[in-house]
């Protein structure tokens, strides 16, 4: 028992690094291990693999070309579907090998994560602190355990492969270690958009911990003409990178204003996003502290009472100007507190972009910085009084212990549509999305009254949402109520009338009533509004045939 102690103890002295990062890869292993039999999931995973014909075709010339050109799902993410062709071509539609490449990319970021707080601090056990709360808090189980969210876990790998060359030009500035740093951040805009807040988030390590405003002499070795250590040419020399942020954003908002994602202003005031920003911003560090419940998505309520607006601004500006008085002691303070507000500005809810509230996808990237508050403070506060340095590291222990604990079972509520959809329905209310979507799994496992149950509850919901209409009058065609089946997919086409898939069904009830003019009109609508819609070109040739034509 000795001999293992002392060899331990000797691993820990000689090669710290190397065992953090063991530690940091088994505990990403252990709380991930299961998703390899993990499904895809009806929601989402649909528009970027199961059904997107270009990535299930795999690598290919003609593949790059659309990923390069498309802006399907509302965003240009070539890097992205780049990555799923990949995977597509090596695994088919074997989602397990999907799942297994978003962990590697956890464990890659991760690492990186450790590595460049290493670099830039020179402290290693608060830089392995942060890494280890950013590997296993059970918020980050959304991004990892989610195949849609490749593009998640990606742009956070160009994000620290970006840090990492910006610290190295940093030691020697110059135009040779300024490219790399570029290239990152395209191609993490390549991937998502929210990379935009780098340059930002580079501004605040100037100032700590790179200390470049501070210092007192520029670097020993600088290329001659490049730009002066001043807070000036700081911004200056971030300059293409922040004009590159402003054209993918309003690239990025205008794909999704024309994909109609954004919501307007006349459905959602600026009011009602800036109290729901506030309120958002609190329940997230809520989430920090306490993160139960998880859910893959919590709606949007209107309306917020005053209070919880106005006590989410109390407590915001209460923390803001707390950290700014102790910003010449506790700088790692100012630093983590910006980084949360200002990376979460793309995903909080002032250019609100689908029907949730709040994600927790949102959170993988901005909690670093409530993260880099926890590690310093924690080495601050065990610096102050030594004799809690066991009690400190026991209690930060069982933190990590539950934590891992609590992302373990999230895990598993990924495994597939019915396990996810129930349980989200027990941590959120009025989630008519969810219902809908939990409503479709049933209905193809046959489960058909219960899937007619959960439309229902969605539409009662939300009574002017066009495709809920529709699921419910296929439903019904299924359960073989053609009849009630067209009340349904008639009042779909009321709300959305160029709604194809509707079209395409109430073609197929009305054939089935043996009305094949009235379907065979359906079915032609369902081919011009969407030409790729082989099934409706047919069925229309069928119902011709039925005519005589």
């Amino acid at each position: 028992m000795r001999g293992i102690k002392s060899t331990v103890c000797n691993l820990i002295a000689a090669r710290p690094q190397l065992l953090i990062s063991l530690i940091l890869i088994m505990a990403i292993a252990s709380i991930y291990f299961p998703v390899r039999h993990h499904e895809f999931i009806s929601l989402d995973d649909g528009l970027y693999v199961t059904q997107n014909d270009p990535v299930k075709q795999g690598l290919n010339i003609k593949g790059l070309q659309w990923a390069l050109t498309t802006h399907h799902a509302g965003f240009w993410i070539p890097l992205t579907w780049i990555s799923l062709m990949i995977d597509s071509h090596l695994f088919g539609l074997s989602a397990g090998h999907y799942h297994v490449t978003n962990v590697i990319i956890h464990i890659v970021n991760t690492l990186l994560l450790f590595f460049v707080f290493r670099r830039m601090t020179g402290a290693i056990w608060p830089s392995s602190v942060v890494a280890v709360l950013f590997a296993v808090h059970p918020i980050h189980v959304e991004s990892v355990a989610w195949i849609s969210e490749r593009k998640d876990v990606l742009f956070t790998l160009f994000w620290m492969l970006g840090m990492w060359f910006y610290v190295r030009y940093t030691e020697q500035p110059g135009f040779r270690r300024y490219f790399p740093l570029v290239l990152c951040f395209i191609l993490g805009l390549m991937s998502k958009p929210m990379i935009v807040t780098l340059p930002f988030v580079l501004l605040l390590l100037d100032y700590w911990p790179l200390g470049r405003l501070q210092a007192a002499e520029p670097p020993s070795e600088i290329e001659p003409g490049w730009l002066p250590q001043t807070f000036t040419g700081l911004i200056l020399e971030k300059v293409p990178l922040f004009i590159l942020s402003v054209v993918v954003s309003v690239i990025t908002f205008m794909l999704q204003k024309s994909g109609g994602a954004v919501t307007s202003l006349t459905t959602l005031s600026v009011s009602d996003r800036i109290f729901n920003t506030l309120v958002s911003y609190i329940k997230y560090i809520g989430k920090l502290i306490w993160p139960q419940p998880l859910a893959v998505l919590y709606p949007r309520q209107d309306g917020l009472p005053a209070w919880q607006w106005a006590v989410s601004l109390l407590l915001l500006l209460t923390f803001s100007v707390l950290i700014f008085q102790l910003r010449k002691k506790h700088a790692y303070l100012v630093v983590g507190w910006l980084w949360f507000l200002g990376t979460m500005v793309p995903v909080i809810g002032l250019v609100q972009s689908g029907p949730q509230t709040m994600a927790d996808r949102f959170a993988y990237m901005p909690f670093i910085g409530l993260y880099i508050m926890l590690a310093w403070g924690l080495q601050r506060m065990i610096a102050r009084w030594p004799h809690r340095k066991g009690f400190a590291l026991l209690t930060g222990a069982a933190v990590v212990a539950a934590f891992m604990l609590v992302a373990r079972v999230q895990v598993g509520y990924w495994s597939n549509d019915l396990t996810l959809y129930a349980h989200t329905l027990k941590t959120t209310s009025n989630n008519f999305v969810v219902h809908r979507n939990y409503g479709m799994a049933l209905a193809s496992k046959g489960r058909l009254n219960e899937a007619l149950f959960h439309f229902q509850r969605a539409l009662e919901i939300d009574p002017n949402y066009a495709q809920t209409y529709h699921d419910m009058g296929t439903a019904l065609m299924l359960k073989g109520d053609s009849g009630e089946s067209l009340k349904f997919l008639r009042h779909s086409l009321k709300l959305r009338p160029n709604y194809s898939k509707s079209h395409y069904s109430l073609g197929l009830a009305l054939m089935s009533l043996g009305h094949f003019k009235e379907a065979e009109y359906h079915f032609r609508r369902a081919f011009q509004i969407d030409p790729a819609f082989k099934k409706a070109r047919i069925n229309q040739q069928k119902a011709l045939a039925e005519l005589g034509q």
